[in-house]
C-alpha cells in the first residue's frame, strides 16, 4: 500500500464530507423549497465519499480497523439525511431540524473517526528513529 496516496486520498475525501454536510443543511437555514434536484443519496455508496470508500478507499485502506469503524456510521449519516429531506418535503420543517441535532452528532462521530484514521497514517509515515 502507497501510505502517502491513502493519506493524500482520505484528506481530499474528508473535505468531501465537509462539503456536503455545508450542502446538506442549506435547505434548513434558507427555508427553501426542496425539489428533486436535491434528493440525498439513499445509499452510502452513492455520494462522493461513498464511491471513495467503497472503491479506491477500500482497496488502500480496507484491511485497518479504523477505516472500517467508519462503515456504519456513514450509512447511518445517509438514513438520517434521507429523513430530513422527507421532512422537509412534508413541510415539517421543525422536525427536520431536530433530525438535524442527530445528523450533526453522528457527522462529528463521522469525523472524527476519519481523523483518527488520518493521524495513524500521519504517525505511519513519521520516519522511525534507528
Amino acid at each position: 500500500m502507497n501510505k502517502h496516496t491513502a493519506l493524500t486520498q482520505l484528506r481530499h475525501a474528508k473535505a468531501t464530507m465537509l462539503r456536503w454536510r455545508e450542502y446538506a443543511r442549506q435547505p434548513l437555514g434558507s427555508g427553501a423549497a426542496i425539489g428533486s434536484k436535491g434528493v440525498p443519496p439513499a445509499k452510502p455508496t452513492e455520494c462522493r465519499f461513498g464511491a471513495w470508500f467503497h472503491g479506491m478507499g477500500n482497496e488502500l485502506l480496507g484491511h485497518l480497523p479504523e477505516f472500517c469503524a467508519i462503515r456504519d456510521t456513514h450509512s447511518t449519516l445517509h438514513e438520517i439525511h434521507v429523513q430530513i429531506h422527507q421532512h422537509l418535503l412534508s413541510d415539517e420543517v421543525e422536525f427536520a431540524k431536530q433530525q438535524w441535532k442527530h445528523f450533526s452528532d453522528t457527522f462529528h462521530q463521522l469525523l472524527d473517526a476519519i481523523i483518527a484514521l488520518e493521524k495513524d497514517l500521519e504517525h505511519q509515515l513519521k520516519p522511525q528513529p534507528v
